[in-house]
Formats: structure tokens, C-alpha cells, sequence
């Protein structure tokens, strides 16, 4: 289907060939009238393939951005499919930065805003590009603009081509696409990261050939590129920043941060360390991270911003409370269990975090991980001793004293219920706070998250301990005697 200057297909002449790939040819034509577009000629024109031709077109034809070159005809019926674009005339990314080395972290940064703006207005259309890379963006008169939209690819890229497996270039590729998952918007974020990185230190960052497809796998991505790129090449799409958040990045840092060398010093840390999005309610959110609450064991993984449950949390505590003036010994069980599980779901959210972070995987929920696996409980457990015998000793000494001031008293039964109540509240609070307690709380709203992962929900768990708060006092205040089951009858 090769075609040659002065060749016609479909009423445009053809001036030039632009670029050839796996898909097809990419044509400088002229029309009628002699104005010059970009024509792409498919030349697998397969019903799966017109399917998807032409549901990307449908989306396209809506599409308005100065960075992305206008839709101007489209043949897809014919015999030979084709595709016709604005030309931007102007070189790639590629040639510039192979041409003129590295760009400055200003024009870095400018390139950034351009196309993340650029992936926004595409996502939001439905569409998604599928082959981000230094190639398929061009540096036109108007600024930057993004190209080639699955339809075609240039023909100096190294390729990924074996029908069935992986369709995409060496090195820009997401590691999910490799291992056969649909592109989405999050590989094209990734593409996306890739080709800054490019563009930042001249090369790609996991370098090109078969090789970039173990290393991209591995997570080994080239120490001289920019923090800030490093961190946005997570393996685990749901961790990776939207392509805005990435921009921001790049806008504020200092480029000169490296991966393996900051002023000198080592960073000693992964390059999957940290994103500036993540998951709240299922949907996407910017912004500045927490890293007081990072993980003990250094920065992994610092970008998990935990879900905060706190008043969920605090009307389970007060309900604990509640249920220690009437049947102490199971509020004490309770609690007890509560710590466990919830150091267990910390530890095992370690341990899906950081294969998340290394391949990608997700092996099923942060809370099933603590029951799926008894080490995560054992080792809770082992945790907990500490804590657990510290408040039940200080929750003995305040029961005590209580109960000798309730003896004295007149109410002898309101003042045993609030001496209890205040041993209780002592006791979750060295559970909480006790020796390795920062565990105990990211593991409880964790617990607490995935139990109310809506706001629904998470008011009814509350209206369930404000529920159980009332009866506790309301038999509290008839004077009856609490239950110390199973000590006793």
C-alpha cells in the first residue's frame, strides 16, 4: 500500500511520506484546494480494526485542543481506511532532543503542562492514545502537539509487534501492557512520564530494544532521570499521578534531583516510591502528600495516603467504652481482637503495597490479605503483647481505684460504671498509642475504610455505636450489675 508523491487516495495528493509503522503509513497530502494535512493510510484493515478506527474517530470529531491536531476527514468504508489530520509542521520530540540533546527543565515543564492538558481533553473524550512516546509528539510553531493515535507509528521506533501480545514501543510501553493488559488511561499517563523523562535526560528511561522490557518490568529505571519522573514510572497504575499532578511536579521541583544522586548523596530509595494522586471513593484526586505518615521501615510507601475513617473510629471507641460499664471482660476481648486485626491489615497492607509497587499486582484486598495469610496475624499478635499488657495493667489500676472510690460513694453503682468507663478509655488509648501503635491506627482505618468504604455506610456504622452507646447507658443508669462474663456467672 506503499504510495509515492503524486499518487491520489482519496481525492488528497500525496506531497511525501511522514512516517511508516506496524499499522500503517503517515502521508504529507495536499488537497483540492492546495491546503496541506497529514493523511494516515491503515493498512490492516481487519473488522476488529475499522471497529475501533471508527470508534476513535467518532470521539475524535468532538475533540478541541490547540495540542491536538484537528480531525479533518476520515474514510472508513473504503477499501483502504484512512485518516486525515491537521499537519503540524514542525520536527518530533525525538528528532529535537537526538538533534539538540536534553531540554532545559523550564521547557521540561512547559512540555509537561502542554501535554497533560493535551491526555486530559483525550481521556475525557474517550479515547485513549495507546503509544505516548518522544515520536508521536511534535514541536509545532503553536507549541507542542500529541499525534498518532494508534493509527500509525514512525518508522525509526522500535516496536513491539507479535500479534496477540504486546502492541506498543520498547521502553514506553506500560508495564501492565506488557504483561497483556488493555491500554487505558493510566498506561497513557505512564507513556506519558516516559517521554519526559526522555526529554529531560536525552535517552529513554528504561533504555530501548528487548532490553527496555525486562527493565521497564523490574521497575529499573535510569538513575539520572528526575525524581519526579522516576516516581510517576510506578508499576501499580492506581498509584501513578494524573498527568496534571505530574505537570505540577515538574513545575515546582528541581529537575536536578535525580534518582540516584540528590547534592551528592544518595536518595536510597526505589523509583516506585511515591505518586501525587490517589483513590478517594473511586475517583482521582491531586494533591500534597502526608509523609509524617509514612511507612516505619523508610519511605515505602510513602504515597499511600491513608482513607481517614476518624469519626467512624472514635464512635467505635466510645461504644468499647459504653460496653465496658456493662460487660467489661468482652469489651477488654474485643478490643484486644480490634488491635490484633488491625496491625495485621497494616502488615499485610505492607506487603500487597509493595507488590503493587514492584509488579503491578494486585492480589486481592488490603483487609483479606490479614485473614488470607496467618503470618501477617501471628506477627500481630506478637506486636500486640506489649501494648495489650501495658493498658490492661493500666486499666487494672484505674478499675481499682475506681472501684475503692465506688465503695465509699453514695451512687455506688454510677461510680463503679464510670470508673470502668475510664478504665476503657485508658486502655484504647495505650492501644492505640502504646508501643507500636502507629500500626494499630493505619491498620484500623484501614479495617474501617473497607468496611465503610461510602459515606453511607460509614453513617450507619455510626448510628450502630451511638445505638449501642444509649442501651450501655441506659443500663448503666438502672443500676444494674455489669456482666463479668466469662470470669464468672
Amino acid at each position: 500500500m506503499e504510495r509515492s508523491q503524486g499518487d491520489e487516495v482519496g481525492g488528497y495528493h500525496v506531497v511525501r511520506t511522514l512516517g511508516r509503522g506496524g499499522s500503517g503509513s503517515v502521508y504529507l497530502v495536499t488537497d483540492g484546494g492546495g491546503a496541506q494535512a497529514a493523511l494516515k493510510l491503515i493498512d490492516t484493515p481487519d473488522e476488529p480494526g475499522r471497529i475501533r478506527l471508527a470508534r476513535e474517530v467518532a470521539a475524535l470529531q468532538s475533540l478541541r485542543h490547540p495540542a491536538v491536531p484537528r480531525l479533518i476527514d476520515a474514510e472508513l468504508d473504503d477499501e483502504e481506511p484512512f485518516v486525515v489530520f491537521e499537519f503540524i509542521d514542525g520536527p518530533s520530540l525525538s528528532r529535537k532532543v537526538g538533534d539538540g540533546g536534553p531540554l532545559p527543565s523550564t521547557q521540561v515543564a512547559a512540555l509537561a503542562e502542554a501535554l497533560a492538558s493535551a491526555l486530559a481533553s483525550v481521556h475525557a473524550a474517550g479515547v485513549v492514545h495507546r503509544d505516548v512516546t518522544p515520536a508521536n509528539v511534535l514541536l509545532g510553531p503553536a507549541g507542542p502537539a500529541l499525534i498518532d493515535f494508534g493509527l500509525a507509528h514512525h518508522h525509526d521506533d522500535d516496536r513491539l509487534t507479535r500479534t496477540g501480545l504486546v502492541s506498543g514501543t520498547a521502553g514506553y510501553v506500560a508495564p501492565e501492557v506488557i504483561d497483556g493488559a488493555e491500554p487505558n488511561a493510566a498506561s497513557d499517563d505512564w507513556g506519558l512520564a516516559a517521554t519526559l523523562a526522555f526529554a529531560a535526560t536525552g535517552h529513554a528511561p528504561f533504555g530501548t530494544g528487548m532490553g527496555a522490557i525486562s527493565a521497564t518490568l523490574a521497575g529499573q529505571v535510569r538513575p539520572d532521570v528526575p525524581l519526579a519522573l522516576a516516581r510517576a514510572l510506578t508499576a501499580a497504575p492506581q498509584f501513578r499521578p494524573t498527568p496534571r499532578a505530574l505537570a505540577l511536579a515538574l513545575a515546582d521541583d528541581d529537575q536536578t534531583a535525580v534518582l540516584g544522586v540528590a547534592g551528592g548523596e544518595p536518595l536510597g530509595v526505589e523509583p516506585t516510591l511515591v505518586a501525587a494522586s490517589w483513590q478517594v471513593d473511586g475517583e482521582r484526586e491531586d494533591g500534597e502528600l502526608d509523609y509524617d505518615e509514612a511507612w516505619d521501615d523508610g519511605l515505602q510507601p510513602a504515597e499511600r495516603v491513608l482513607p481517614r475513617r476518624r469519626l467512624l473510629l472514635a464512635s467505635w471507641g466510645l461504644a468499647l467504652i459504653a460496653l465496658a460499664t456493662v460487660a467489661p471482660l468482652i469489651a477488654a476481648g474485643l478490643a484486644l481482637v480490634g488491635a490484633v486485626v488491625a496491625r495485621g491489615a497494616d502488615s499485610a497492607a505492607r506487603a500487597v503495597w509493595r507488590s503493587r509497587d514492584r509488579r503491578g499486582v494486585d492480589e486481592g484486598g488490603v483487609v483479606a490479605q490479614a485473614f488470607a495469610s496467618p503470618w501477617h496475624l501471628l506477627r500481630a499478635l506478637v506486636l500486640t503483647l506489649p501494648s495489650a499488657l501495658l493498658a490492661g495493667g493500666a486499666a487494672y489500676l484505674v478499675g481499682w481505684l475506681g472501684y475503692l472510690l465506688a465503695r465509699s460513694a453514695n451512687n455506688s453503682a454510677l461510680w463503679e460504671a464510670l470508673s470502668l468507663a475510664l478504665a476503657a478509655a485508658v486502655a484504647l488509648v495505650l492501644l492505640a498509642w502504646g508501643p507500636r501503635g502507629r500500626e494499630a491506627r493505619r491498620g484500623a482505618h484501614l479495617i474501617a475504610a473497607a468496611l465503610a468504604p461510602r459515606r453511607a455506610a460509614s453513617v450507619a456504622w455510626v448510628v450502630c455505636a451511638a445505638v449501642v452507646v444509649v442501651v450501655c447507658a441506659g443500663i448503666g443508669f438502672a443500676g444494674i450489675e455489669p456482666l463479668w462474663w466469662p470470669a464468672r456467672v
